[in-house]
């Protein structure tokens, strides 16, 4: 959010889903659900991440051109299979 002074979130995903009550799937959880069916094809999903990898600015995945990926914002983004 630091990083974002022109156009900063009003939230964090991580603060979001605690304040309805759930939590942020791990990398391993996403693929696990991207086998029952294709989802986030168009959007990602920030995923539980350590808190090493938070303060550089987190994870998320999606999928795209059936394949899923696991991207930060400052990296292209990686296949997880």
């Amino acid at each position: 959010m630091e990083s974002r002074k022109q156009q900063e979130p009003e939230n964090c995903a991580v603060g979001m889903a605690t304040a309805i009550g759930i939590e942020l799937l791990t990398d391993e959880q996403d693929l696990e659900l991207q086998q029952l069916g294709s989802f986030n094809t168009e959007t990602s999903s920030w995923v539980k991440t350590p808190a090493p990898i938070q303060k550089l600015g987190g994870l998320f995945c999606d999928r795209r051109y059936d394949i899923v990926f696991m991207s930060h914002k400052g990296l292209p983004g990686l296949p997880k299979r």
